[in-house]
């Protein structure tokens, strides 16, 4: 069952069902560290600034030129283009994942215009996605699958109020990131962050929060990594080898 959940709504916060959410919102608001990966999260936020405010002609132009853009901050991990699910209807696929061990960390969801929710079909791809994840790491599952979603949604139009003639055809984008989680029988998303990407970002400072953002993104994917891979240890130590069954049938014996 799909539970939207909008900021105002009723129910204790994301951040209190997982404490990643928490080092979200912690992190985002924090100035940035004098680390290789915030001057990095820096960069791709000044280039989404200069880029992303442009006209696409297509959402694949507009796919493809975001996650080129991303790619030097997340490239760590490995990101899938148009994911899709086995058995799943094609309005299910989402743009690009980012995986670790073959497990979802973040997924996105991209539209050229305003056809579709895209907010409502990135939520649905995490809904795919958990319900995969009882056959591939239940363990994981269990502990509520803390997953990120990123969903960019852009609109092309025409604007005078440009300060320069080829920006008078331009698009305003809007980046929201939002947290996942599995409660239960419910699948809970919920807004964390919302960036508005334009090229005149710069002189209002949100290319510095959204520096914070990807930062904030960055360093916590890193925590859901660390969690994946002490949930598929656990399941893995569940299972004995052939070998030591073997041995103890032999004692037994």
């Amino acid at each position: 069952m799909l539970c939207m959940r909008p900021v105002k709504c009723r129910g204790p916060p994301i951040f209190l069902l997982h404490p990643v959410f928490a080092e979200f919102l912690s992190l985002s608001k924090e100035a940035l560290p004098a680390t290789h990966e915030a001057r990095t999260a820096l960069k791709v936020a000044r280039e989404l600034c200069n880029t992303m405010g442009n006209y696409f002609d297509d959402e694949k132009a507009r796919r493809d030129s975001f996650l080129q853009t991303i790619h030097p901050l997340f490239s760590r991990w490995i990101t899938t283009k148009v994911a899709t699910s086995q058995g799943v209807k094609a309005s299910t696929r989402t743009d690009a994942t980012i995986s670790v061990d073959g497990i979802t960390m973040a997924l996105t969801e991209i539209k050229n215009g305003k056809k579709g929710d895209v907010y409502m079909q990135a939520s649905r791809g995490y809904e795919v996605i958990t319900e995969e994840l009882a056959k591939t790491n239940s363990k994981f599952l269990a502990r509520g699958a803390p997953m990120f979603i990123s969903c960019l949604n852009g609109e092309s139009r025409l604007s005078l109020n440009r300060k320069y003639i080829t920006d008078i055809l331009h698009a305003d984008e809007e980046l929201i990131i939002a947290g996942a989680f599995k409660d239960g029988r419910h699948v809970v998303v919920e807004p964390l962050a919302y960036s508005l990407l334009y090229p005149d970002s710069r002189a209002d400072g949100r290319m510095m929060q959204l520096a914070q953002n990807l930062f904030a993104l960055y360093s916590c994917l890193g925590t859901i990594a660390r969690e994946i891979k002490r949930c598929a240890i656990s399941v893995t130590l569940q299972f004995p080898s052939f070998y030591h069954f073997y041995l103890a049938r032999n004692r037994r014996q």
